[in-house]
Order: structure tokens, then sequence, then C-alpha cells
């Protein structure tokens, strides 16, 4: 996977449902790709499960997995605490929100509707 996504342009690492399957994997293999594969080719985190709680669930266990793989690259010195950060909105949201290209689905909708279940939330 790792040298398919860097030599192909159209392949992408998509590692939904990675951390439910293995979390310790799911890490190890994320410090992988995050020194050889371009960190725009990678999406972390997919919110497919049955129902919202279990996404919730899913969501806090892929940050805490992305949270630590990136705290043991900065002290191995391979990226700064500012590369981290950046690297986390990356994988977590600018990542997928490029992808799918959510700018132009969401740019005529009316987003008050959002904000009102926001507040529901």
């Amino acid at each position: 996977l790792t040298a398919i996504a860097k030599l192909f342009p159209n392949v992408y690492i998509n590692t939904s449902w990675f951390e439910v399957l293995s979390p310790r994997a799911a890490k190890q293999y994320l410090r992988e790709w995050l020194s050889s594969v371009p960190t725009n080719k990678i999406l972390a985190f997919g919110g497919d499960q049955m129902n919202v709680l279990l996404s919730c669930a899913s969501a806090e266990i892929v940050r805490d997995i992305l949270a630590d793989a990136l705290a043991e690259e900065v002290i191995a010195g391979n990226m700064s605490e500012n590369q981290a950060v950046h690297t986390a909105n990356a994988l977590l949201r600018n990542n997928a929100w490029e992808y799918f290209r959510l700018e132009r689905k969401w740019r005529n909708r009316d987003l008050s509707t959002l904000h009102d279940a926001q507040e529901v939330l």
C-alpha cells in the first residue's frame, strides 16, 4: 500500500476502520506512511459506523492514535510541533475536504440548518 500510494497519483490511503481492526497496527503504519507517503494522500478517519455514538467513539480513538504517532515523530526529531499540528489537521479534515471536493458541494447550501443542528447537539 505504501509503495502504491507513493508511486501513483490517483491512489490515496483511507484508514477508515483501521482503528477498530487493530489500533496498534494503525499507529505503526501511520508512522510509516508519515515518513514515506505525501501527507495529502492520507485520510485518517471515516465516520461510517452504524450509529452516531460509534462514530464519535471511533473519532476519539483515531485522534488518540494520531496524537500518539505524531508525538512520537516529534520526540524522534522527525517533525516539529507545528508540522505535527498541520499534519493532524490535514489527516483529520483538510485531505478529505480536498479529495471529496466538499467546498464545491457545500458552497450553495443553506448552512443555517447546520447551525441549528449544532445547537441541538
